[in-house]
């Protein structure tokens, strides 16, 4: 009996890292032949408003609440980002996350 328990337990752990390991590839997706995290970074760096709206569009549209770096990453922006047009509309999109909770209202 507790030697079936320990294989089923054991099996349970090995499915969990097996599965686990693609997720953590994902966290971090490629788009546009970028990483959601060098789409930020444009957001940030990119002289031209127009590129970085675009590239705020980009990380909403292609990304949004479904990979896991997209939300922090709005929120740092929404704090440090210079441009207030991009704030603005990091403010617009959290709307999306709405079921972040007291995360969300922290940060707005």
């Amino acid at each position: 009996m507790i030697r079936a328990l320990l294989i089923a337990v054991s099996c349970g752990l090995a499915g969990l890292f097996i599965f686990a390991s693609p997720l953590r590839a994902d966290e971090d997706p490629e788009i546009r032949g970028k990483k959601v995290t060098e789409w930020f970074k444009f957001l940030r760096e990119d002289p031209d408003a127009r590129k970085r709206q675009a590239a705020l569009q980009i990380i909403d549209l292609q990304a949004g609440p479904k990979v896991a770096v997209v939300f922090p990453g709005l929120l740092r922006e929404l704090r440090e980002h210079p441009d207030a047009a991009i704030r603005a509309r990091i403010a617009e999109l959290l709307l999306k996350y709405k079921d972040k909770g007291d995360d969300l209202i922290k940060a707005l």
